[in-house]
């Protein structure tokens, strides 16, 4: 059962979860291209079909989601009866009465120079991957 949950929008009430998947449709011939269309008031596929835009928004998922809340919450918003198309984040976000520079739920911080954030400096760490992650973006990457 999902709940509201104030640190990321959407949560769940714990449960013991079995074996964690995800399912990645990682084959570029299977999905459609989207464009928008010659009167420029919707999207639609390159074969002229009109795309319904219909999306869940996990506003602080890239902060305070760890990888199996993330495989959850993706896996949960993948089933047949939610029919999202689109499932988008927000890649940093600091409301006023919150830190200024967020750190993710391993602790990474996005960008270099502490407290005082430099937003055209990402801290990126040398070696990590999105299955070894080491900085923010590594985690990013995965959740991509």
């Amino acid at each position: 059962m999902h709940v509201v949950d104030e640190a990321w929008n959407v949560g769940y009430e714990p449960i013991t979860p079995g074996p964690i998947s995800v399912e990645v449709n990682s084959s570029s011939d299977s999905l459609q291209k989207l464009r928008v269309s010659s009167d420029g008031h919707y999207l639609e596929t390159t074969d002229g079909e009109p795309f319904m835009w219909m999306a869940e928004v996990l506003w602080k998922m890239p902060q305070a989601a760890d990888r199996d809340d993330v495989v959850f919450v993706l896996n949960e918003l993948n089933k047949p009866e939610h029919k999202y198309s689109v499932i988008y984040s927000v890649i940093v976000m600091s409301r006023k009465e919150e830190v200024l520079h967020p750190t993710n739920a391993y602790g990474h911080q996005p960008f270099n120079e502490g407290d005082s954030p430099d937003f055209n400096s990402p801290k990126v760490v040398a070696g990590g991957d999105p299955d070894n992650p080491n900085d923010y973006w590594d985690h990013l990457d995965f959740m991509v």
